[in-house]
């Protein structure tokens, strides 16, 4: 599914849009999803689904019953911005984006793509800093140093 934009539709159960089983793969591409609705799922519904992608993807207004736009057993590929990282199968709640995803977590740091949990690439290393978001620690100022691992502030040093 590429370059659209997909509003409004519905399913009575699940997968407003895309109700997907025991399919070899799934790409999403350049795609909207707005307002649309399901009792659960009220996008995407996934279920044994191989090389799942999704990029340049956005997820907005969307409504099920449980809150749940993306309910994937299968392992989605989110191409996420540097210094950002999205799960990659379970269950997705509310409005959500790729490549905005979600920022790495503060004393963290995200360089490279296809991160999967919060702490990204890894801890800020020791003598620099690293905010929410950050894809490169940051060295603390001039003449302050921050000795252990993990800061997430220029405050820290």
């Amino acid at each position: 599914l590429t370059n659209s934009n997909v509003t409004s539709c519905s399913a009575g159960v699940s997968g407003g849009v895309i109700y997907a089983q025991y399919v070899a793969s799934l790409s999403i591409a350049h795609v909207a999803f707005t307002n649309n609705s399901a009792a659960t799922a009220s996008v995407l519904y996934l279920q044994q689904t191989f090389a799942s992608s999704i990029s340049n993807a956005s997820f907005t207004g969307n409504s099920a019953d449980d809150d749940r736009t993306i309910i994937s057993d299968s392992l989605i590929d989110w191409k996420c911005q540097l210094g950002r990282w999205m799960q990659r199968d379970g269950i997705f709640t509310g409005d959500l984006s790729a490549p905005e995803c979600k920022p790495c977590a503060s004393g963290y740091f995200g360089r490279s793509q296809n991160l999967s949990r919060p702490s990204c690439s890894g801890q800020c290393s020791s003598g620099h800093y690293c905010e929410e978001g950050t894809v490169d620690p940051v060295p603390c100022p001039s003449g302050y140093r921050m000795p252990a691992l993990g800061a997430s502030s220029n405050t820290s040093c």
